[in-house]
């Protein structure tokens, strides 16, 4: 079963693309926490990649599992995650966390466009 990730942020984040986030990271260097799910999983993996390709710092803060990650970034305490799109989907429809990019079309009605731009591969 292949399962698509979406860059999902805090609201509170002043970005609403990647580029936008891109220029937000560099600008705020060190200080954006990045959640994961764990040490080695997939989202901390992309998480790795995004910031290798994007030349960005970003803090990661690993979690013991998904849903205590995705609490943090929902209470404010991180500011990004590399979420697979079944877990974050219901709070990027009610509004409390903001999609950025995907890694590829999903099936979930298309959450954001693949993430494409700024020389970052549309499959991280």
């Amino acid at each position: 079963m292949r399962i698509s990730y979406v860059i999902v942020v805090h609201p509170s984040v002043s970005a609403t693309t990647v580029p936008e986030f891109i220029a937000y990271a560099k600008a705020n260097a060190g200080r954006i926490n990045m959640a994961s799910a764990g040490t080695g999983t997939p989202q901390h993996l992309y998480g790795e990649l995004f910031k290798m390709m994007a030349e960005v710092n970003l803090v990661h803060v690993p979690y013991r599992g998904g849903a205590p990650a995705i609490t943090d970034l929902l209470g404010g305490q991180v500011q990004v995650i590399f979420s697979p799109v079944p877990e974050s989907i219901e709070h990027i429809r009610s509004g409390q966390a903001a999609p950025l990019g995907s890694n590829e079309r999903d099936s979930f009605g298309s959450v954001t466009e693949p993430s494409d731009r700024r020389g970052l591969p549309a499959r991280l």
